[in-house]
């Protein structure tokens, strides 16, 4: 998944593409169904990869008649810049 920002592809993958591309994986018939390897359990959350890093991605989800529901969702990120030294002249959202 690419997300455009302006006139150029993102380098990483945006907050909301990190959420649907979690929350697609978890899908029964979706495209991403026996590709996506999804951890046993929920409690460290999925990791989403991308170019540049990764997402950490914890999702709230609920099976209710067979229909699963997400409620909330918290991103962690990685500190990369910071832990290679890098000025404040990268901005990290």
């Amino acid at each position: 998944m690419q997300n455009w920002m302006a006139c150029q592809v993102h380098e990483a993958t945006g907050i909301s593409g990190a959420i649907s591309t979690a929350t697609t994986c978890l899908l029964a018939g979706s495209v991403a169904e026996g590709i996506a390897i999804v951890p046993q359990t929920t409690e460290m959350g999925y990791p989403v990869e991308h170019p540049t890093g990764e997402f950490t991605v914890q999702l709230e989800q609920c099976l209710q008649n067979g229909i699963l529901h997400i409620g909330k969702s918290v991103l962690i990120r990685t500190a990369r810049l910071l832990s290679r030294g890098a000025g404040t002249d990268h901005v990290v959202s």
